[in-house]
């Protein structure tokens, strides 16, 4: 049981790591690709990142748990 949570808890801290990364990338390189064309408003900015990173960690779990 010792060596089960020893595993998990790792390989939990590494999958996390490793989808906040990507995931921030993928919204990062979107942002600078669209910033130019969104409106001013702060809202509408922090609510469009918001969207997209939830779209992003659809497609960027499975490549996280491999």
């Amino acid at each position: 049981m010792l060596l089960f949570r020893y595993v998990a808890f790792h390989y939990l801290k590494y999958f996390s790591v490793i989808l906040s990364a990507l995931v921030l990338f993928y919204v990062g390189f979107d942002y600078m690709g669209v910033a130019s064309s969104l409106p001013e408003s702060a809202n509408l900015v922090i609510l469009y990142l918001i969207y997209k990173a939830q779209s992003a960690i659809d497609i960027m779990l499975p490549l996280a748990l491999l």
